[in-house]
């Protein structure tokens, strides 16, 4: 698992593509199951040719390595409800609204929902209706954005109207 891991990743850099999360299980049945995220490493649109090149890298590992038989694989890009996985993420995603589950209790709360305000070192200052919290980075344990539905459809809008 480790080995196709570090294979994609090395892979996927000169494509400039980012493996963002890999995950490699056996079923059951004994399948072969591969859950692959993938972003440009532009942060431009991923779509459906990059993806491609990820699922084509998978299985042509997966044939060296004689565990060519039977695989389900997904490869897929990061949705709207994106996880975060780094401080670079929250960097990236200031302003917006985000889902947070922590290690341990801060203030008796180990999930948090608000706008993330800054990230200064390893340090998120996060917003909530209520409170402001500074959490470190190693005390997140989990972390995704919140879309803004209604925002996201009056661009939408604009877009295919004009208006």
């Amino acid at each position: 698992m480790k080995e196709m891991h570090q294979f994609l990743i090395q892979e996927a850099g000169p494509l400039e593509l980012k493996i963002l999360k890999f995950s490699m299980w056996h079923s059951e049945n004994n399948n072969i199951n591969l859950d692959i995220l993938v972003e440009r490493a532009d942060l431009a649109v991923t779509g459906l040719e990059e993806c491609n090149k990820i699922n084509k890298l998978a299985l042509l590992w997966l044939k060296n390595n004689n565990l060519s038989g039977r695989t389900n694989l997904c490869v897929r890009v990061p949705g709207l409800d994106r996880e975060l996985f780094s401080l670079e993420d929250f960097r990236r995603f200031i302003g917006e609204k985000v889902n947070v589950e922590l290690k341990e209790l801060i203030h008796n709360r180990k999930r948090l929902k608000g706008f993330i305000k800054s990230v200064e070192y390893d340090v998120i200052t996060l917003e909530t209706d209520s409170e402001r919290f500074e959490i470190q980075w190693d005390l997140v344990e989990k972390s995704s954005i919140i879309p803004d539905w209604d925002k996201i459809m009056k661009e939408a809008r604009k877009k295919t109207t004009g208006i």
